[in-house]
């Protein structure tokens, strides 16, 4: 395969990808592409138009810009040694959040059939999340992901490249056992796109836009599953948690330290608030409901259809038509009822 930069066509070897992707991330215009798109943060905090991907999940929605029934911008945050990928392709698009090789491999595997046939098309990517460090952690998941781009059978082009040194700052420490020494962190850790204006903006994103049942989606990380959970049917274009269970037990949330909580981390110095109050939410959910093929699947999959109203909100990255995520059966309906399903803030 190829991947198009500034269009000029490259390719490697797997065993040239780390150098490749030194490369790429020394090219000028490549950073200061990158540094355009960290200047810019727009800030989610309504769920209206918006499909909200979490952790190891993925969604594929068809671009039909003649229909306005879906939401025109997805994203993901909180991509601190993660990756956040963008597919667009000619009649879909993919966003996915990446943390583990595993499923990078996953990933690739399942989108196969968006390139068939293959070599009839040409994919924009966009890439942004995770930086330089200690562990190496960022750049073994990124180096397969652009292993999968450099050295595969489809055609890429690089629209953004937010990544590795393009997206590490260091600062002075002001908490934990390293309190006072340089960290480095990553800068821009969300990204939205519009797939109406085929836009990537850096965001970040509060947890009103990030439903919906935020918690119990986030539950699934915790137990050992390492394959890309899709989150979007697009036969049905709804939203849908499928059922899943957890045979491991989880202490009480409530005795746990913030300590504790950082063990659960790969990065825990550069970890937002956010990170964890969801993992808090997370097991607080599984503590709580440790059968969760009966309490919360006991009749499948939990669907959410689109729901729109009219606006006058001139907002670029929404529509005219506020769309917002509404149960679409029973079951659903009933777990946006229980406060397990969502966030518990934490100090």
């Amino acid at each position: 395969m190829t991947l198009i930069i500034e269009s000029t066509r490259h390719q490697c070897e797997k065993s040239e990808v780390p150098a490749y992707v030194d490369r790429i991330c020394s090219m000028p215009s490549v950073k200061l592409a990158a540094s355009n798109f960290r200047e810019r943060i727009h800030h989610f905090s309504s769920p209206h138009n918006l499909l909200y991907v979490h952790q190891g999940e993925m969604a594929t929605v068809p671009c039909d810009l003649e229909s306005s029934g879906l939401p025109s911008v997805m994203a993901s945050d909180d991509a601190t040694s993660c990756l956040i990928l963008v597919l667009r392709f000619p009649r879909s698009c993919t966003l996915v959040h990446l943390d583990h090789r595993d499923r990078v491999s996953d990933f690739f595997t399942q989108i196969e059939q968006s390139f068939t046939p293959r070599g009839t098309c040409v994919v924009d990517a966009h890439i942004v999340g995770g930086f330089t460090d200690d562990g190496h952690l960022s750049r073994g998941v990124l180096d397969l992901v652009m292993s999968e781009m450099l050295c595969g059978n489809s055609l890429y082009t690089l629209k953004t490249f937010c990544v590795a040194d393009l997206n590490t700052t260091v600062e002075l420490n002001s908490q934990g056992s390293c309190r006072h020494q340089a960290l480095r962190r990553p800068i821009i850790m969300g990204m939205a796109f519009n797939w109406q204006t085929n836009t990537a903006t850096a965001a970040t994103l509060s947890w009103s836009a990030r439903g919906p049942l935020p918690a119990l989606r986030l539950a699934r990380l915790q137990t050992g599953e390492v394959r890309v959970v899709n989150v979007f049917d697009p036969n049905s274009c709804e939203l849908i948690i499928i059922p899943f269970g957890c045979d491991w037990r989880f202490k009480d949330p409530k005795v746990l330290t913030r300590s504790d909580l950082a063990k659960l981390s790969t990065t825990p110095e550069q970890e937002p608030q956010a990170f964890f109050e969801g993992l808090y939410s997370a097991l607080n959910l599984l503590f709580r409901c440790p059968n969760l093929l009966d309490y919360w699947f006991a009749e499948g999959a939990l669907r959410f259809a689109c729901s729109g109203s009219q606006s006058l909100d001139e907002n670029p990255n929404t529509s005219a038509l506020k769309i917002t995520w509404r149960p679409a059966n029973k079951a659903a309906a009933r777990a946006v009822q229980d406060t397990l399903a969502g966030i518990t803030q934490i100090v």
